[in-house]
């Protein structure tokens, strides 16, 4: 939010600071016309002028000569017709150039309105250059202002216009009109325009300004229908032409553009060095642009001194050999200081309606963002609460079906003391222990914290400890549970209990059988790599690992359901058998890969 309301600040500003150049601008027009007003002849005031025109150096000091100029033609008119086109013409150019300062300024708002004048007067001046030079600046500033609508109906009429020799112009305005069928996603009529303006490239020369127009908008078309070979041979082009003319706006847009071109490519690194260079410049830009503001006030200032010892001086010769007038001139120059004052009173009003307006603007826009933070806090609240309810839900649905499947358990303990056949009462005990192992997953996920996660060292003993409590009642079984407190998921632990159940579940039926003194099973759960997780399942004797012929041909074998479970898991399952006992190793890959920072641990059941 902080960041938002400097932004805004900082556009009031920059608003402010160009409201106040066009009023300082409107003062010294009203100076220079009143001043023109004071002078005895017309031609007199022109030969002035004119020569003040001369030594001008900045863009600033020509528009307000232009301006005066204009006046003063327009004034002429009345008494010596003739002369309405050269006002018309100066007027254009003092628009043009003020376009011009705001372009620069980077505000194409203000620019396009100065652009919209001076096309006006090239109109008025049926000067077709000017026409379509003023159009194609105009369409430049609604490209940029992104009103591509308002562009493209500017250059439909000037394409018209233009004739079919003029390369340098057409280039120009068929750029400008890439851009904006770009910015309204019509790449059909883009690329029907791109094809016209390379037939006219090649005509225009070593005009490198229009040619910076013409590269960018064919790159950008480019970009965006992935001709990103061509893209990058024009781009080359661009970034010459950009070090020839010494221009870091056009190199800070050749970074940006060869950014975007190597982020579509997926060539992340080179996308990421042009990204860097591209910042770079556009902070050096920024920097430039606070210093040339600073030097251009030092040099308006000093033109302005310049300007006003040049008035001075044709006024003291206009007094030197027009002593008969110097009455006159004492009351227009009365007059002038009530119209001066009236000014500076007129400009101090404004300048404070101005600082006024931009105050309400700041604080309404400061409590739109105070009640857009508000309902962004609410719908976070809301949807703090919507994850508690099903966060509770979800410990609801592991809670019941773990009471399912408790029952069931006891039911068909129940069931069991009407069954005599020994082989059923077997099978049985296995369906009993592989739903516990289900059950003890549910159970466990409903008094963690963790609902998506199984801590899998505490499972397999509380696992191994029913199975060996439940299978053997009468003897003294020991089972050692050590390794990584690693965290699985719910479908991985899952099966990862089968397979413990299956091994617990034969042991039974052999390995304490053949080791009277010494029942050990040995369960060591070990995190080999990063993403790797290997149980290793040991115990004394070889019947750990045997297999035996089931008395039904569709009856799976324990070995036949830990090498499905094991597959289920992607992983791989071995069977080991050597003189010190028999081994189990199954190997698969974690799905989370997360596990904890805890030392390993091994307790025994």
């Amino acid at each position: 939010m902080a960041f938002e309301l400097r932004h805004i600040l900082a556009n009031r500003s920059r608003s402010l600071t160009i409201t106040c150049i066009a009023l300082a601008t409107i003062l010294m027009v009203i100076f220079s016309s009143s001043f023109i007003s004071a002078q005895p002849t017309y031609d007199t005031v022109e030969q002035n002028l004119t020569r003040m025109l001369q030594f001008a150096t900045s863009d600033t000091t020509i528009i307000r000569l232009d301006l005066a100029l204009s006046k003063h033609y327009l004034d002429k008119t009345g008494s010596d017709l003739g002369d309405i086109q050269q006002a018309f013409l100066y007027a254009h150019d003092a628009h043009q150039r003020l376009g011009n300062i705001y372009m620069s300024l980077n505000d194409p708002g203000q620019a396009a309105v100065r652009f919209q004048q001076s096309l006006f007067y090239a109109k008025r001046n049926h000067d077709t250059l000017s026409i379509l030079t003023q159009s194609g600046l105009l369409a430049l500033a609604y490209n940029q202002s992104h009103l591509p609508e308002k562009a493209l109906a500017v250059l439909e009429p000037a394409l018209r216009l233009s004739p079919a020799d003029a390369y340098t112009i057409l280039v120009f305005l068929l750029a400008n009109k890439i851009e904006a069928e770009l910015a309204l996603s019509n790449l059909n009529a883009a690329g029907i325009s791109y094809n016209q303006m390379q037939i006219h490239i090649a005509g225009i020369g070593p005009n490198q300004n229009v040619m910076k127009y013409g590269l960018r908008s064919s790159i950008a078309l480019l970009v965006s229908t992935r001709r990103y070979d061509e893209a990058e041979m024009q781009l080359k082009a661009l970034h010459s032409l950009a070090e020839n003319l010494h221009d870091p706006d056009l190199l800070c847009t050749t970074e940006n553009l060869a950014f975007r071109i190597d982020s579509a490519r997926g060539n992340i690194p080179s996308a990421i060095r042009h990204y860097q260079r591209f910042r770079s410049l556009s902070d050096s830009i920024n920097r430039r642009n606070f210093d040339m503001d600073i030097d251009v006030l030092q040099i308006q200032y000093r033109e302005e001194t310049i300007i006003e010892e040049l008035k001075r001086n044709a006024h003291e010769l206009d007094l030197l050999t027009n002593e008969s007038r110097l009455q006159t001139k004492s009351l227009q120059a009365d007059a002038l200081i009530r119209k001066l004052s009236l000014v500076v009173v007129g400009l101090v009003v404004i300048l404070i309606g101005v600082i006024i307006s931009r105050y309400l603007i700041e604080m309404r826009s400061i409590r739109l963002i105070g009640r857009s933070q508000k309902a962004i806090d609410a719908q976070n609240v809301e949807l703090a609460a919507l994850a508690a309810e099903q966060e509770r839900l979800l410990r609801e649905i592991h809670h019941r079906v773990k009471n399912n499947l408790q029952i069931t358990i006891s039911l068909l303990n129940s069931e069991m003391t009407l069954i005599a056949d020994d082989e059923a009462l077997n099978l049985i005990k296995d369906s009993q222990a592989r739903m516990f192992t289900i059950s003890l997953i549910h159970n466990r996920l409903y008094h963690s914290q963790n609902l998506g996660e199984i801590e899998m060292i505490g499972y397999l003993i509380d696992l191994c400890q029913f199975l060996t409590e439940t299978s053997f009642p009468r003897r003294t079984i020991r089972v050692l549970v050590g390794g990584d407190p690693l965290y699985l998921d719910v479908e991985q632990a899952v099966l990862l209990g089968m397979i413990t159940t299956e091994a617990v579940s034969n042991a039974q039926l052999y390995t304490c059988h053949e080791v009277k003194n010494d029942c050990t099973l040995q369960f060591q759960l070990d995190q080999d790599s990063i993403d790797t997780i290997v149980l290793t399942i040991f115990s004394k004797g070889h019947a750990l690992t045997r297999e035996p012929a089931p008395n039904n041909k569709h009856h799976l074998s324990r070995h036949d359901l830990m090498e499905f479970f094991a597959g289920q898991l992607n992983g791989e399952i071995v069977f080991q058998t050597t003189d010190a006992g028999s081994t189990i190793i199954i190997r698969f890959n974690i799905t989370n890969k997360k596990q904890l920072t805890l030392p390993g641990r091994t307790n025994a059941v």
